[in-house]
């Protein structure tokens, strides 16, 4: 799992700025966001979908060589203007989530092409590892400080990383047969 700060937020078309005295190795990858429309602590997998409000794209603008320097990820994934996100939402009921194309446009040129299909945890798995952690005093902070709802990006699951490493491993296998 992997964070980045809410100031790397910016409106899809706005400019991604790149400091090259900070970073030389600025990476992109399209990625689903999951907007959770109902709060909840501890939600189950087979009740995940009852928490989600919708879905809607972002650019996880990526400074490799810092993520690299540091040994960490934040720092490499959270500079001013890294989340372009947008510019639409679709609720759960719009969309195939199973099933829905993700592209990344980096000026006007196609530069990767996916499917949720592909994806290697699925959004309820997803749902209740991170929903295992977001605590009573939290939920009543944010409630106080949002007054439209909460909205959190998904991106990978805290799952142990010998079983990441192994789900990556049968998927690039099915891949590589198929």
């Amino acid at each position: 799992m992997f964070s980045k700060v809410p100031e790397s937020v910016i409106s899809c078309g706005s400019a991604v700025i790149i400091d090259p005295e900070v970073s030389q190795a600025v990476d992109y990858e399209a990625e689903l966001a999951v907007i959770i429309g109902k709060g909840a602590h501890r939600i189950h997998a087979k009740d995940a979908f009852d928490h989600v409000w919708g879905y809607t794209i972002i650019n996880d603008v990526t400074a490799r060589d810092l993520q690299g320097r540091y040994s960490q990820w934040l720092i490499g994934k959270s500079q001013d203007t890294f989340c372009p996100m947008g510019p639409y939402a679709v609720t759960r009921e719009d969309i195939d989530i199973g099933n829905t194309p993700i592209s990344c446009h980096v000026n006007a040129e196609l530069r990767q092409s996916s499917n949720t299909r592909l994806l290697i945890f699925d959004i309820p798995t997803i749902i209740e590892t991170l929903s295992a952690g977001y605590h009573a005093a939290a939920r009543r902070r944010d409630r106080n400080r949002h007054t439209s709802g909460r909205r959190h990006r998904l991106q990978s699951a805290a799952i142990p990383l010998e079983r990441r490493r192994r789900a990556y491993r049968n998927r690039w296998h099915r891949g590589a047969r198929e």
